[in-house]
């Protein structure tokens, strides 16, 4: 009988990200939107269908977002995009032929450092990197890496595996996961720059 804290090991969170990120057929076309963000956004919203998932930062002076959707075999992906007051709510919609846990195009989003990421998504494989004000991620399934740094840190769902790395300096209790069943590896040495 497995021991449950042999499950929690780093070497296996780790492959269970990397085979559930690659799980994806390849993509079969792209489309790119890029939205200026007015000064007074602060936040940006990913909500709907779910999908695997890519955010960075870019330097705070560009205040622009860009997300690319990319479609895979009998799978499309779109996104509509609207400013509410400070938030930047950008809806995320499946379309197409679904098949199966198969089906599971791509979004690439790049917005300015320093911004809340609020992300709700059905469905999650995501891979995080940059710096961020507070994230927020709601999701039922989810497997998320994250390297970089936030002011504050929440998952919450029904089943996640996750990898998060933070800078020393991060309190730990800005770190807070609200999971039925969770592996999680979190690590408090930093991100290597080269990985942001």
């Amino acid at each position: 009988m497995t021991r449950p804290d042999a499950l929690l090991k780093p070497s296996l969170i780790a492959a269970a990200c990397g085979a559930l990120m690659a799980l994806s057929p390849a993509a079969l076309a792209g489309d790119t939107q890029s939205y200026p963000l007015a000064d007074a956004v602060h936040t940006v919203r990913l909500q709907g269908a779910g999908t695997a998932l890519q955010v960075k930062t870019r330097a705070a002076s560009d205040r622009q977002l860009d997300v690319m959707a990319e479609d895979n075999f009998g799978c499309t992906l779109s996104t509509r995009m609207r400013q509410q007051d400070d938030v930047l709510v950008v809806d995320v919609i499946a379309g197409g032929w679904r098949f199966g846990p198969w089906c599971d195009p791509d979004l690439i989003v790049t917005l300015p450092e320093g911004l809340a990421l609020d992300i709700g998504l059905e469905n999650l494989a995501a891979d995080i990197r940059g710096v961020y004000g507070p994230v927020n991620i709601t999701s039922q399934n989810s497997v998320i890496q994250f390297a970089g740094s936030a002011s504050g840190f929440e998952v919450s769902g029904r089943r996640a595996a996750l990898r998060l790395s933070f800078p020393p300096d991060m309190a730990r209790d800005a770190v807070k996961i609200d999971v039925g069943l969770v592996m999680s590896d979190i690590t408090f040495d930093g991100a290597a720059p080269g990985d942001l």
